[in-house]
């Protein structure tokens, strides 16, 4: 493979030496929600997910979001408009860009009582959902993630484009979600499509829980510790690529720090 590749017009292309191992089976690409920003896409980020999820269950708050988020507009303690204490608590978080806590304190306040189904995670199911295409970055991705003849690839995203693109190259795979994910391993048979944040349904099969607010990090993360289990293991023996992030990202601050604190106790992890 040539060491020209490139994801999109303007963005860098990929060093020989990350080449030569994707070729010898010893990359891992975490792909994030920037993939998904090229049209024919146009996904939102967390920031707009959450945004949107506003509109969807609070105009009112979605109306100090808009002003906030202008370039000029003002600071969340500077928004007029006649809201509660809690909600410019939210506002405050949204500004700070801590998506995740801002998402747990809308469901606590609207939702209560955690055995009834939640009015936040409908509302960022029907966001999600929209009928979309992949895109080129979907498609190099999955090109670059081929494993000995088969599709190996980590996704934070819970949509299903990864899964569509393979199906349009007509490449093997499958898409695994959760529980449901193998563990890391050096093996030809370890593969797959793995949303470790959770996967919306795709045609007929069935979707997983998401992770979208602090709490869901925190089980994930650190109670049940599924996720970064499987980020210890997979990076003692795969180079970790990320494609899609900002450093400012929850999804991606919760990754690196959870790889990070694993580099005080091996000296074996691969160069990420």
């Amino acid at each position: 493979m040539s060491s020209e590749v490139i994801f999109w017009p303007g963005l860098p292309s990929l060093p020989e030496d990350l080449l030569l191992a994707r070729d010898q089976g010893r990359v891992l690409f975490v792909v994030g929600a920037g993939a998904s920003y090229p049209k024919p896409t146009q996904l939102p980020d967390f920031g707009g997910l959450v945004a949107k999820i506003y509109d969807i269950v609070d105009p009112s708050m979605s109306s100090a979001i808009k002003a906030v988020s202008k370039k000029d507009g003002p600071k969340w303690y500077e928004v007029t408009d006649l809201l509660s204490h809690e909600q410019r608590t939210e506002l405050k978080f949204f500004c700070q860009r801590e998506f995740d806590v801002v998402l747990g304190m809308l469901e606590r306040r609207i939702d209560g009582d955690p055995s009834k189904e939640s009015t936040m995670r409908q509302a960022a199911t029907t966001v999600l959902s929209q009928t979309i295409e992949p895109n080129p970055v979907h498609d190099a991705l999955v090109r670059l993630g081929q494993r000995y003849g088969q599709t190996l690839l980590v996704t934070t995203n819970f949509d299903r484009l990864l899964s569509e693109a393979a199906s349009k190259l007509r490449v093997q795979h499958e898409a695994f979600a959760r529980g449901e994910i193998p563990n890391p391993s050096s093996s030809r048979d370890f593969a797959g499509i793995l949303h470790i944040h959770g996967k919306l349904g795709w045609r007929k099969e069935k979707g997983s829980a998401l992770i979208l607010t602090d709490q869901d990090f925190g089980d994930s993360y650190l109670r049940r510790n599924l996720i970064t289990s499987f980020l210890y293991d997979a990076a003692r023996i795969f180079h970790i690529v990320l494609v899609g992030y900002s450093a400012s990202d929850s999804p991606v601050r919760y990754l690196l720090n959870a790889i990070a604190a694993d580099e005080r106790h091996f000296v074996d992890l691969k160069r990420r």
